[in-house]
């Protein structure tokens, strides 16, 4: 009666949390068009305006990887809070010195900076902590990331236009007065939502990492220094040890490539070119957000029913014939856009179980301690792609054409999708997994360990993490 009690209360908790986090995401949406807006207000430079956004971009996939051994030191929770109250600090702070006369464009870069980088440090530890959360209150990881996807999805695909709104309606200021105020709050959510961790197992021959989830370590100095490398290391020594994982950082790496040359370049230019009308490209990325959307709202339904590898494999091949089939899209103005409409929309949603089955496997695969540095890692492999894949795609537009660069992209896309066919690793998606507990040694995958919970207490317990 007890943990049926603990495991209620960590569900009303994890519940909170997920509401939360969707009112933060449709606010952060909205900062995609009030950030470039309000530095074309107070600057006047379209220059400026599009360095604060390259680099914001950059800075944001690199701090992923830097700051995962802190994460894991810190604590998912902990961290997890510190980097959203940064950041809406760091937003709130942009009308504030606006206000007082202080915002000159290196401050404005600064805090606008500080706030992107805080993105993904502060994803990777929300999803570390919502894995604790589930795991605690013995719910499926498939759904409560269908959750959190969904509400990514539809907060991309609503924000912007909401955004675009509130500035109609009042300013640019306001937005990001909004976003401040919903990352306070996701903040606190954060912090009081749901018990403490419980302490980590420590693998054979002593600890490698602090106790608890939630202890800091603060070694100083040099040995502090060296320490920190050295986590970063055993990081990528686990990624390199363990096969899932390994495989799942190179495709995904392939695929950040490949959707960085679509989404930047090909895409622009094939509703530049081939359709001529500027409204067209705001239908083709909604019709992509509303696919993602729905494969997010399926997957996150059905995925712990489905066998993921067989899933994780039609998804790329559809993508794949998806951007194909846009190279071949024939007819005039408006039916040529219903064709790529329709054609996008089912690209979005057989990107979206990818994505899941990504973030639900290294949940599921990272050792205890470690999962800030995996999916720091991950996160930036991914992160860096994207601008490989607008300069790689750029010059084939440049050089063979649209129709070319289309072929050439769904081919690239045919290619990881096979390899990833070949690579043996993947198999190990449709296993029922336990964390590897230790940073040292053997980091293959172990198939979950008989739960002695009793089965009236657990949430579809199969495929519970």
């Amino acid at each position: 009666m007890t943990a049926g009690r603990h495991a209620r209360a960590g569900r009303s908790a994890l519940g909170t949390l997920l509401g939360t986090y969707t009112v933060s995401a449709v606010a952060e949406s909205m900062t995609l068009v009030a950030i470039p807006w309000f530095v074309l207000e107070t600057t006047g430079s379209v220059t400026r305006t599009g360095l604060l956004v390259a680099v914001a971009a950059i800075s944001s996939a690199l701090v992923g990887l830097l700051v995962g051994p802190l994460i894991d030191r810190v604590g998912h929770r902990r961290a997890s809070v510190v980097t959203y109250a940064l950041g809406g600090l760091a937003v709130g702070a942009v009308p504030l010195a606006d206000s007082r006369g202080l915002l000159s464009f290196p401050v404005l870069l600064l805090l606008v900076v500080l706030g992107s980088v805080l993105d993904t440090p502060g994803t990777v530890a929300l999803r570390g902590r919502v894995r604790q959360m589930a795991r605690a209150s013995r719910v499926e990881l498939e759904p409560v990331n269908g959750v959190m996807q969904t509400a990514a999805n539809s907060a991309g695909l609503f924000g912007p236009a909401l955004g675009a709104g509130v500035i109609a309606i009042g300013s640019a200021t306001w937005v990001l007065v909004i976003d401040a105020l919903a990352c306070l709050l996701m903040a606190v959510v954060v912090g009081t939502a749901g018990p403490a961790a419980r302490p980590e197992r420590a693998p054979p021959g002593g600890p490698v990492g602090p106790q608890s989830a939630d202890e800091e370590v603060r070694p100083a100095g040099a040995a502090g220094l060296r320490r920190y490398s050295g986590e970063l290391r055993d990081g990528l020594a686990v990624i390199g040890r363990t096969r899932l994982l390994r495989t799942l950082v190179k495709v995904a790496t392939g695929y950040s490539v490949l959707d960085g040359a679509f989404v930047g370049v090909l895409l622009i230019v094939f509703a530049y070119e081939r359709i001529g009308d500027p409204a067209s490209l705001g239908v083709l990325v909604s019709a992509f957000g509303a696919g993602a959307l729905c494969g997010s709202v399926l997957y996150g339904a059905l995925g712990g029913r489905l066998p993921r590898r067989p899933v994780y494999l039609i998804a790329g091949l559809v993508v794949a014939a998806g951007v194909g089939g846009l190279a071949l899209a024939g007819g005039g103005g408006a039916e040529r856009l219903a064709v790529s409409a329709v054609l996008l929309g089912l690209v979005g949603c057989a990107a979206a179980p990818v994505d899941l089955m990504t973030t639900v496997a290294v949940q599921r695969a990272a050792p205890e301690g470690a999962y800030g540095r995996v999916a720091g890692t991950l996160a930036t492999c991914a992160g860096i792609g994207a601008p490989v894949g607008i300069a790689v795609g750029t010059l084939i537009v440049g050089t063979a054409g649209l129709v070319a660069g289309m072929v050439a992209l769904a081919s690239g896309y045919l290619l990881v999708t096979l390899l990833a066919w070949r690579s043996s690793s993947l198999h190990d998606l449709d296993l029922d997994l336990d964390p590897v507990p230790a940073l040292h040694g053997s980091a293959t995958i172990q198939p979950r360990r008989p739960d002695p919970t009793p089965v009236g207490n657990r949430t579809n317990d199969r495929h519970s993490p």
